[in-house]
């Protein structure tokens, strides 16, 4: 049945499975939980179940675990107008809580996002905590707007603080929705592959050793001389506060005589010109942008299509 999602506009088709379809399922074989009632969803959240299912069958396929909304507010006890959209759980085995946000998402629920992306990260006392986020923006200007809210802090007369920066304990990646699901697909999103692809023979930027910094992947030759090289393939927006913290910083390196090198920040070409906008041009900055067949040809391995799919 085909419905309008923005009025005057032909929509997406979608499907509600029946009480019928649900025994089916279950005489099959499968973990359909729940009735017809519970399934209902409000025409107005239609656009982001959408989303979500685009993002699961895109994503599952390639050995991610994907949890829906309602299983994982259950799992972390939520409410259940909480913001998160559901989870994908890599074949690594990291989870990361995911949100979609349209392109002409209210402040209001930016802000409700960052408050609950705090919370889950840092809540103490609880058997389940997520470390790590992915914010799927359809728009460059929603992941500006995300970046921004999540960076501001607000003071009271006193010079309190009333409002905090977002401070998570993992990482946040704030990524465009189609780029973010051509990055999970590919074995780039694995830490250890990426660094992979710096050891072999002949790489531009030869690995050196780990690094001493947080957020920075590892130290590495570029143009004779030692840097650090940051991935931002990921959106990770704590790398990009430590970018930014670290150049900040170099003046006082140099007064205590500590190393300062050169950051070697790799990028994709299509979200270059949005890096550079969000960090800007600095004088020990290389940019060093991958190429879009480089993220897309390096597709994860596909599981025997016999297997069951990797939904909860």
């Amino acid at each position: 049945m085909a419905v309008e999602l923005v009025k005057g506009k032909k929509g997406y088709p979608y499907y509600q499975i029946t009480q019928k379809g649900i025994t089916e399922l279950r005489k099959r074989g499968y973990n359909a939980l729940g009735n017809e009632d519970i399934l209902r969803i409000h025409e107005k959240a239609i656009p982001y179940y959408v989303e979500v299912s685009r993002i699961a069958l895109s994503t599952t396929p390639y050995r991610w675990i994907f949890k829906d909304s309602r299983a994982i507010k259950k799992e972390m006890h939520l409410n259940r107008g909480d913001q998160i959209h559901g989870s994908l759980t890599s074949p690594e085995g990291k989870e990361y809580g995911f949100y979609v946000l349209e392109s002409a998402t209210t402040e209001i629920n930016m802000r409700k996002t960052i408050r609950e992306i705090a919370y889950l990260s840092n809540r103490v006392n609880r058997s389940k905590t997520l470390r790590h986020f992915i914010i799927f923006a359809k728009g460059q200007e929603s992941m500006t707007h995300f970046i921004e809210k999540a960076n501001e802090e607000q003071f009271d007369h006193r010079g309190e603080i009333i409002r905090e920066r977002l401070r998570p304990s993992g990482t946040v990646g704030v990524l465009p929705l189609n780029y973010g699901i051509a990055y999970l697909q590919s074995k780039l999103s694995d830490k250890n592959y990426f660094e992979s692809v710096f050891k072999v023979a002949g790489s531009p930027i030869p690995w050196v050793a780990p690094s001493d910094e947080m957020h920075f992947e590892f130290k590495a030759r570029y143009k004779d001389e030692e840097v650090y090289v940051v991935n931002l393939l990921d959106g990770d927006i704590s790398k990009i506060n430590a970018i930014q913290f670290y150049l900040s910083d170099s003046n006082r390196r140099t007064r205590f005589g500590e190393k300062s090198r050169k950051l070697v920040l790799i990028t994709d070409e299509r979200m270059e010109d949005f890096h550079m906008k969000v960090i800007g041009k600095r004088p020990k900055i290389e940019w060093f942008p991958f190429s879009c067949s480089k993220v897309d040809k390096s597709k994860r391995e596909m599981p025997d299509l016999n297997m069951e799919p990797a939904l909860v």
